[in-house]
């Protein structure tokens, strides 16, 4: 198939997959939302903002140098797979150590986070598993388990599981254990013959690690605050405003991430622009269409999906969508 085929078929599934598990992830914010009240979702949502640094600081980062990594030498992944795996484990077991022992926030349950560290670490090993079969080119076996993903985790919720946050964390949790049990035997399918006993050198990726790190207490540094120094129903009503926003970064997420190793192939010049003008068409078209959507639709949209109580949240949306501009 020619590259800027492949790209845009590789694009549609991915976009496509990307669209549905949203759909379905969306409902499940909703019922959440509605579910556990203001305060209970501040307490959920500071839970996972805490959660999130973690996941950052075991190494979230390796997955997207990996991807760019192995999309140039698919013969590295089998050996570089099994050390960013094993860091991984190693700095979320040290992790998990530091906080339990230090009893370093009073405002968590330390139960809860056992639970949410379960959830976390699953989550991690996971991405890293389908950052690797983006790497040898199975977009849409990613989009595919990703949106049974976003199933599970909605009939878990409609069965009741976002009554209480110990529950929800469970299911969460349960519901990452067995993706990454799928997408363990998706990668160990697909992965290549090793040819080379050599692999990728985990010090190049400290910078992708040291970026997202720090874009992690960009993102959830104002939760912290507010979990620190207010209410948690503080912390609800203002997630609530942001948990719209957040897609406005996902699908540049998804369309850097299915383009990138089309680019790392050894395309000629003239594909290589083809790629990157149809990822900017793509990327510029989305924007436009959330910016409305923040602006005009969200804020009237807000209150009737979450409730009354988030009426404060609608009043954020506006100067929120902001945020991902900067």
């Amino acid at each position: 198939m020619h590259s800027i085929q492949r790209v845009r078929t590789n694009l549609y599934a991915a976009l496509s997959g990307t669209a549905l598990s949203q759909a379905i992830a969306g409902v499940a914010q909703v019922m959440i939302v509605r579910t556990l009240g203001v305060e209970s979702y501040g307490r959920y949502t500071l839970l996972y903002a805490w959660l999130a640094i973690v996941a950052a600081v075991m190494g979230a980062g390796l997955d997207m140098w990996l991807l760019d990594s192995v999309s140039r030498q698919p013969a590295l992944l089998r050996r570089s797979l099994g050390r960013i795996v094993f860091t991984k484990l190693s700095i979320g077991l040290l992790c998990i150590g530091v906080m339990w022992g230090s009893r370093w926030n009073s405002t968590l349950d330390p139960w809860l986070l056992s639970i949410g560290f379960v959830a976390v670490i699953a989550d991690s090993l996971s991405a890293t598993l389908w950052q690797s079969l983006r790497a040898l080119g199975h977009h849409r076996t990613v989009a595919i388990l990703q949106s049974v993903a976003m199933g599970l985790l909605l009939t878990g919720v409609l069965a009741g599981a976002a009554h209480s946050v110990g529950i929800l964390l469970a299911l969460q949790a349960t519901v990452a254990v067995v993706m990454l049990v799928v997408a363990g035997v998706a990668v160990w399918r697909h992965m290549p013959v090793a040819t080379t006993t050599a692999a990728l050198s985990l010090r190049h990726g400290v910078p992708f690690v040291v970026s997202d790190v720090l874009a992690q207490l960009y993102t959830y540094s104002s939760t912290l605050l507010l979990g620190g120094m207010a209410s948690m129903s503080a912390v609800g009503v203002f997630r609530g405003a942001w948990s719209l926003i957040g897609y406005s970064f996902v699908v540049p997420a998804v369309i850097f991430a299915t383009t990138l190793p089309q680019l790392n192939a050894p395309n000629p010049p003239a594909i290589r622009k083809k790629i990157i003008t149809t990822a900017a068409g793509l990327l510029a078209l989305y924007a436009v269409g959330m910016g409305l959507f923040a602006w005009l639709g969200a804020p009237l949209l807000l209150p009737w999906l979450y409730g009354p109580s988030y009426q404060a949240s609608a009043q954020m949306v506006g100067q929120l969508a902001l945020v991902p501009l900067a």
